[in-house]
């Protein structure tokens, strides 16, 4: 072992419910106006930044925060994080996290003390000076806590390689998402998908610990968007379901004369189905007054492209049960309850190269140009499908390329709005627009199978603007127009 000297000018104070001794030691090394700095997700969830607050605010110091920091610290946070303390006097950093938050208040600390641009010290400019630093570490690791060095990316976000990285159970370490709702099973709960789309029966699929819903699903026009290549149809479960063994699913199901009757083609009927009408009543019989009776059979799991209804007025029925693909884009956590721990991405980098596709696109009077077509393929090859060129990406092109990629994000409505697709003849069912994803838009909204009598419903334009809630109207505000007070 060779000798040496080693010196630490860190103060470390280690120890159970330590956390609560941090307002004594900022006020001891000078602190009075603090920035709190941290990442999200486990300071938020477990309690231990409330429990921080605390206690700053039991020594009366005053603080502002900064969240937002994730694994591999951007340089755009720090340039935030500058300005903040600037702007409110800040005179001491508090970072609580692990050895991102650590490095992303180091480079803070130096930045705002200084007249240029902190990115100089990452260029090989000595730190002479910067503020003091604070750290409640919730990890060991690399010891950033007891060095001067830290590690910074410049340039923001990227588009990650592998589209669905983004929506990992884990996914708060994307380069893409730029701002999320965080959500945890357990401490933030309402991510859940998971439970609103999948057939009961597919709780075996993910050994989940309650059955889910059977509700949300897409239709055959949505899957139709996809082209050869394109990995998003993989936001989709659809075809024969199993559980975790790899044994088919099936569903037993009470199939009267009328169900029988209707049924369609397109549906996985078992294989003792009768060929025929009458061969389902022998095998069915009959009650004493001749009536038809029902008969139990066994149906196989299958999630179909079809969706033939928007409601099940007609009673329980097979072809319903199983309709249209279901949503697993955001990764199912095998034997997760109601609620599972994926963040939901508000804004990601993808649709902000979108958005700047159709910016250019809309000031070139609606055609695409040289830029807007890099802008649109950044997202489109990504996801494997074929490129565009200034001839195929037209708006009514760009609007189907975000309905791909931004599915169930939130951002459909505006959408459809801004392209002109949400009111009048554009916002009811024409099988000969291949950018017209409606179906089933009734002004009856039963929407059964008999669809005699009903008329498409076209959206009213002023419906692009929510009605006002009845507390607002109570409180004196006029209703929006073309809703009732």
């Amino acid at each position: 072992m060779e000798n040496f000297n080693f010196y630490s000018p860190t103060f470390f104070a280690f120890g159970k419910e330590k956390e609560s001794d941090c307002g004594e030691l900022v006020k001891r090394f000078g602190g009075s106006k603090v920035l709190i700095h941290y990442g999200g997700g486990s300071v938020v969830r477990s309690g231990l930044l409330d429990r921080v607050k605390a206690s700053l605010t039991k020594e009366k110091i005053e603080f502002v925060e900064l969240g937002g920091v994730m694994p591999n610290p951007r340089s755009g946070l720090v340039y935030e994080g500058i300005e903040l303390c600037k702007k409110s006097n800040i005179d001491f950093i508090l970072a609580v996290g692990g050895g991102s938050t650590i490095d992303s208040a180091k480079a803070i600390a130096a930045g705002v003390v200084y007249e240029g641009d902190f990115w100089d010290y990452y260029e090989g400019k000595p730190v002479d000076k910067a503020l003091p630093i604070g750290t409640v570490l919730t990890i060991a690791a690399a010891g950033s806590e007891g060095s001067p060095d830290s590690v910074i990316t410049k340039g923001g976000y990227t588009l990650e390689p592998d589209y669905f990285t983004n929506f990992k159970v884990d996914n708060q370490g994307s380069k893409e998402n730029i701002w999320c709702v965080f959500y945890d099973a357990s401490f933030s709960k309402g991510m859940q998908f998971h439970t609103m789309t999948l057939h009961y029966a597919s709780q075996n699929s993910y050994g989940l610990k309650n059955q889910p819903w059977n509700g949300y699903c897409t239709t055959h026009k949505v899957l139709g968007l996809y082209g050869e290549g394109d990995t998003r149809i993989n936001c989709w479960e659809r075809g024969q379901q199993y559980d975790k063994q790899g044994t088919a699913l099936t569903v037993d199901v009470a199939i009267d004369s009328t169900t029988y009757m209707q049924m369609p083609e397109y549906v996985r009927k078992p294989k003792n189905w009768p060929a025929t009408f009458e061969a389902f009543v022998a095998d069915a019989g009959r009650d004493a007054k001749g009536k038809v009776q029902s008969k139990t059979y066994t149906f196989p799991a299958v999630f179909t492209d079809t969706v033939t209804t928007l409601t099940n007025s007609a009673g329980y029925k097979i072809y319903n049960v199983f309709e249209g693909a279901r949503f697993v884009k955001f990764q199912i956590q095998e034997g997760v309850a109601d609620h599972m721990s994926n963040d939901f991405p508000i804004y990601r980098l993808a649709d902000v190269y979108l958005m700047k596709a159709e910016a250019l696109m809309r000031a070139n009077g609606g055609k695409a140009n040289a830029a807007a077509v890099a802008a649109a393929n950044e997202v489109r090859l990504r996801a494997g499908a074929m490129a565009y060129n200034e001839a195929t990406l037209t708006l009514d092109e760009l609007c189907n390329e975000r309905c791909r990629e931004l599915m169930w994000e939130g951002h459909r409505r505006q959408d459809l709005i801004r392209f002109g697709r949400y009111t009048g003849a554009k916002s009811v069912q024409n099988d000969n627009d291949p950018a017209n994803l409606w179906i089933l838009k009734y002004t009856d909204d039963k929407a059964t199978d008999d669809l005699a009598g009903q008329k498409p419903f076209q959206t009213p334009d002023y419906m692009k603007v929510f009605p006002l809630p009845d507390y607002v109207v109570a409180n004196g505000f006029t209703q929006n127009k073309g809703y009732a007070e």
